[in-house]
């Protein structure tokens, strides 16, 4: 039997090996300073690369080139379905992404939001102690990221061997629960902050903090709304989802801090990784 899935990026899309496929300037590509079209590399030393079947290492003799074809591995596609044993003999194939659907960007990342021991114990020391401030910063200034963009749409196809149906509706709503799961506990890990003692502080003071936590209040924003929605079956799938996008065990059952790594996709303000997962027999 075949099947078609069908991924519709609602964030920004992450699918690097990184240091393994890290192109180095000087090494892999040369960025000439009288290049006009390189400025998005100006500072940069390293570029992670979107999963690509070109070879474009070792090129010091021409600039950072985007490569003509790029794809999701079939493996990861797998892998983010989490499909039991049982279904381990299902056949995925690469799903090809096209070139115009990738973007070099930033990592973009809040920064101090689980320092609420420090700061209590500053405080112990020193009742004057201040909170160090929020940034929503790029994470790694000298890296870009290769990344699908949001609202692009793919298509690829899976196998299941001999005339074996599979309940592809029971998995993608699994998968769909799990995802709001994990929305959810984004939502309680933004609640815990907020209720942090340095938190608190911090909001009292007019300072730089102010744009920090008003782009995070927005990130709780579009996660709710995203949760609200009925219309759609979503998924996380790439990588630099932070811990609670990468979990597959997730009942979250305490509300406890989890120090996840808040990667937020700037476009949307979501974390990196969120689709609209949908797959049909052919």
């Amino acid at each position: 039997m075949k099947y078609e899935i069908g991924l519709k990026s609602i964030s920004s899309v992450i699918f690097s090996n990184r240091m393994n496929d890290a192109l180095y300037k000087g090494v892999d590509f040369n960025k000439y300073e009288d290049n006009k079209n390189c400025e998005e590399l100006k500072g940069v030393n390293i570029v992670y690369q979107f999963s690509c079947y070109e070879d474009r290492t070792l090129r010091t003799d021409k600039n950072f080139l985007y490569a003509e074809s790029y794809y999701i591995a079939a493996s990861s596609i797998k892998g983010a379905l989490c499909l039991e044993e049982k279904y381990r003999n299902i056949k995925f194939k690469d799903i090809k992404v096209e070139k115009d659907s990738i973007t070099l960007s930033a990592l973009k990342k809040f920064q101090y939001l689980y320092q609420n021991e420090e700061y209590i114990a500053q405080k112990k020391e020193d009742k004057n102690a201040k909170p160090k401030a929020i940034k929503y910063t790029e994470y790694f200034p000298a890296i870009r990221v290769e990344m699908m963009k949001d609202k692009q749409c793919v298509k690829g196809e899976i196998l299941s061997m001999g005339n074996n149906t599979i309940d592809f509706d029971s998995i993608v709503d699994k998968i769909d629960l799990k995802t709001r799961l994990k929305l959810s506990e984004y939502l309680k890990q933004i609640k815990i902050i907020s209720n942090m003692d340095y938190f608190k502080e911090l909001k009292k003071t007019d300072c730089e903090n102010d744009s920090a936590i008003s782009k995070l209040e927005e990130v709780e924003d579009k996660i709710k709304k995203l949760s609200e929605r009925k219309d759609v079956k979503i998924a996380f799938v790439g990588g630099f989802k932070g811990i609670i996008g990468g979990l597959n065990k997730c009942d979250f059952k305490e509300s406890k801090e989890l120090r996840n790594g808040f990667y937020i996709d700037e476009g949307t303000m979501l974390p990196h990784g969120l689709v609209e997962l949908n797959i049909t027999q052919k």
